[in-house]
């Protein structure tokens, strides 16, 4: 056979040989390369996001320490000064006090830029309102010592407390703990999520262009379920009612199935709470509930109970009757609030204990 229309005569399927081990060979060694590459920068880019995570898991157990001490170092000083009217009578909560408060300020810029390096957005501005709220708490807190201390030759400031300067401190605590809760609890889900400091951007994509992150937990009651209206109401007693040992807290409900009524208590001022009735609320037919709640002991008469009705999933129900059948024999510890069933209010009210009757 001639040679006659080959576009390289004889030596046509010499080159065409050649031709394709070279686009094969450069070819694949080019893919290759690509996708070595990718994988490269995909690894490069995990380490940064772990590294980034250990950071981000210190800066959050540094921030967290340094609010939850300054809070319970106040809490301390200020139940202190429920007890005793003059200031030496709080020699070693102040002192206390002082250190927490010297370690807050010391550290005041370094903090707030592990918050904006590590956390930003919501929790940078969730931080700066904590760090003002403390603020008014010390500037009370200050006014009522000078109060406490006889300084009737120095002019008071403007807003300086009455007497009942304890009281306004307490309920200033007691707004700012959940305040600070919901703050760790939000820095600890953007760790769990791998979203603090350069993470989120550093495994954006994967080499096939799939988002790597972590999945988001799922909370109870979210997709899925049944979409039956969340209402909770407590009845009676009403707010700032007196009450004895124990009394009898009612109200209304509509929960989603697989949610629970809980009703807990606890001396305002303390962290802990202490779930009340024995079980659940039973939820009667027409919606109302009603819970028998004990407050305290004798020695808290005087003192200001906060009573809560918290809607939970299966799982914190679960916790809440583990709870129930070992109190007895640990003594009744008290416990963290517990999880509140997405997308169901939290309904409290305050009354003031008289007697032990």
């Amino acid at each position: 056979m001639g040679t006659e229309g080959k576009l390289f005569g004889r030596f046509n399927e010499l080159i065409l040989l050649l031709a394709g081990f070279l686009l094969t060979s450069v070819c694949g060694a080019l893919i290759a390369a690509w996708l070595q590459g990718r994988a490269w920068n995909h690894q490069h880019l995990t380490s940064v996001c772990e590294s980034e995570v250990r950071a981000g898991l210190e800066a959050y157990q540094t921030l967290s320490d340094v609010m939850d001490t300054r809070l319970f170092r106040t809490r301390r000083l200020v139940w202190k000064l429920e007890e005793t009217k003059t200031a030496d009578g709080v020699r070693l909560e102040r002192s206390e006090y002082r250190v927490a408060l010297d370690e807050w300020n010391v550290h005041l810029n370094r903090n707030r830029t592990m918050v904006k390096r590590y956390f930003g957005g919501d929790s940078e501005a969730a931080w700066e309102l904590i760090a003002a709220e403390f603020a008014g708490i010390q500037s009370t807190l200050s006014a009522l010592l000078r109060e406490r201390e006889g300084s009737t030759d120095r002019p008071k400031k403007k807003g300086a407390p009455s007497g009942d300067g304890v009281h306004e401190l307490e309920d200033a605590l007691d707004k700012l703990n959940p305040e600070i809760y919901y703050l760790d609890d939000r820095m600890l889900q953007m760790i769990q999520n791998q979203e603090v400091g350069q993470c989120s951007a550093s495994l954006a994509e994967s080499p096939s262009g799939i988002v790597r992150q972590a999945p988001r937990p799922q909370t109870e009651g979210a997709k899925g379920e049944s979409q039956r209206t969340c209402e909770v109401t407590i009845t009676g007693p009403t707010e700032g009612a007196t009450v004895g040992a124990t009394g009898k807290v009612e109200g209304r409900a509509t929960i989603p199935s697989h949610a629970h009524l809980w009703v807990a208590s606890h001396r305002r001022g303390l962290a802990d709470w202490w779930p009340q009735g024995g079980a659940e609320a039973p939820i009667a037919d027409d919606g109302s509930w009603e819970v028998t709640v004990y407050y305290g002991q004798a020695r808290d008469t005087g003192a200001r109970f906060e009573v809560a009705a918290v809607v939970v999933g299966d799982a914190d129900n679960e916790q809440l009757k583990k709870w129930v059948a070992e109190a007895p024999a640990k003594g009744y510890p008290g416990r963290a609030f517990p999880n509140v069933y997405e997308g169901c209010p939290i309904r409290k009210l305050t009354v003031q204990k008289t007697s032990h009757d």
